[in-house]
C-alpha cells in the first residue's frame, strides 16, 4: 500500500514546451523556465454554442424531416414489389406478371449479394460495403477483358494471279512468278484461274480465264509455260519460237470501235442498194446480237442485215459481210444478199 500511489495523489505537472515533468506545486518549469499560468479558463454557458461546432449543429425540426424521409423511403422499398404482385394479379396481364417477377428476382439478387458482403471476412474487419462492391466489380470487369492474341506477323503479299497459277498447276511461287510474266507478254493483265484439262506426252494443258468471254489454253512443260493460245487456235506463245510471237491486243475490239465500223458499214451498204433510203438496220444498241464484230490484226470483220426494198417495191432482209483496215478503216470487202459487191474478201462467212 505504501509503494502504491493514492487516488487523492497529486499528479505531475507536464510542461507543454519540453514536455518534462514537475513538481504538482510549481510555477516554472525546472528544465526549460516555462512560466505555468494555472488562471481559470471561462466556460461556455449551457446555452452558449462553440462557433467551430455550429456547422455541425442539425436542428430537430431537419433531424425528424430525415428521419420521416428516410422511413418513407424505406416503406416504399419493401411495399413496393408486393403492392406491384397485387396490382398484377387483379389486372391479370401477362407483362404485368413478368414484371413483378423480374422486379422480384432484382429484390433477391440484392438481398443475397449484401448478406455476401455483410458476412464476408472483409466486412468483418471494418471494410466498407462500397469498397468490397467496387473491388467484386474490378475484380469480374477485369476477368472479362478479351485476352489479347499476338497479332501474326506480316507476310508477304501474294499477287492473285500469282496464287492462281500456284493453285491450279500446282507450281511454288518462282515458277509462278514465271509463268505470269510469260502471260503478261502476250497483253494478258490477269489470271483469275487456271484450270486442268489434259496430259499430253511431257505437256500438261490448261485451261485459264484471263478476264476475256473466252478461256484461253496455257500448256506447261517441266513447271513453265510452253504455249498460250486461243480457243480458235491462234498461237500468242511459243517457248521454241522465242517467247511471245502475237498479242491480245492485236484482237481486241472496244466498243467504239464496233459503233465507228457499225456506221462505215451501214453507210457502205446504202450505197450498194437500189432504194437506200428504205434501208433499215438493227440497232447496236437495242439489238447489239445482231452485230457481229471481229479482229485479227489488221483485219476487221462484220456481219449483219439490212431490210430494203427491192426493185419491185418488197421488203426483203438481207445478209451483209465486210472487211475493213483496223488502222485505216478502209473498206477491203463487202458482200450483201450472198453477192460481191466491192473487192475481194479474204473469207466469206
Amino acid at each position: 500500500m505504501g509503494n502504491q500511489p493514492s487516488k487523492y495523489q497529486l499528479r505531475y505537472v507536464l510542461c507543454p514546451r519540453c514536455k518534462g515533468q514537475n513538481h504538482p506545486q510549481a510555477k516554472w518549469c525546472q528544465f526549460c523556465g516555462l512560466q505555468f499560468d494555472f488562471s481559470p479558463q471561462p466556460q461556455p454557458s449551457k446555452n452558449e454554442i462553440p462557433s467551430d461546432n455550429l456547422s455541425s449543429i442539425v436542428k430537430p425540426e431537419e433531424k425528424r424531416k430525415k428521419k420521416s424521409g428516410c422511413i418513407t423511403i424505406l416503406l416504399w422499398v419493401f411495399f413496393f414489389p408486393i403492392m406491384f404482385s397485387i396490382f398484377a394479379y387483379r389486372k391479370k396481364k401477362t407483362y404485368l406478371y413478368i414484371i413483378a417477377t423480374a422486379i422480384w428476382l432484382v429484390y433477391g439478387i440484392g438481398f443475397t449479394a449484401n448478406n455476401a458482403v455483410k458476412s464476408s471476412p472483409e466486412y468483418k474487419a471494418g471494410r466498407t460495403a462500397t469498397a468490397i462492391y467496387k473491388a467484386i466489380y474490378a475484380k469480374y470487369t477485369e476477368a472479362a477483358k478479351p485476352t489479347e492474341t499476338p497479332k501474326p506477323t506480316p507476310t508477304k503479299d501474294i499477287d492473285s494471279s500469282i496464287k492462281a497459277i500456284m493453285e491450279g498447276a500446282g507450281i511454288d511461287e518462282i515458277f509462278a512468278i514465271k509463268a505470269l510474266e510469260a502471260i503478261r507478254s502476250v497483253g494478258f493483265e490477269k489470271v483469275y484461274k487456271l484450270e486442268y484439262i489434259m496430259d499430253y506426252d511431257m505437256l500438261k494443258a490448261y485451261s485459264a480465264d484471263v478476264g476475256y468471254t473466252k478461256k484461253y489454253n496455257v500448256t506447261f512443260i517441266d513447271n513453265e509455260v510452253f504455249g498460250i493460245s486461243s480457243p480458235s487456235g491462234t498461237v500468242f506463245y511459243d517457248r521454241d519460237a522465242g517467247g511471245a510471237i502475237d498479242n491480245i491486243l492485236n484482237y481486241i475490239f472496244t466498243e467504239e470501235d464496233k459503233s465507228s465500223f457499225a456506221y462505215v458499214t451501214e453507210q457502205n451498204v446504202k450505197a450498194s442498194l437500189k432504194s437506200p433510203s428504205t434501208a433499215k438496220f438493227p440497232s447496236l444498241v437495242w439489238n447489239p446480237g445482231d452485230w457481229q464484230f471481229a479482229r485479227k490484226k489488221d483485219l476487221v470483220q462484220v456481219k449483219s442485215w439490212v431490210d430494203s426494198q427491192n426493185s419491185f417495191g418488197a421488203m426483203i432482209r438481207s445478209e451483209i459481210y465486210a472487211e475493213y483496215s483496223y488502222e485505216t478503216t478502209k473498206l477491203s470487202c463487202l458482200v450483201v444478199g450472198g453477192q460481191l459487191t466491192y473487192g475481194v474478201c479474204s473469207e466469206i462467212r
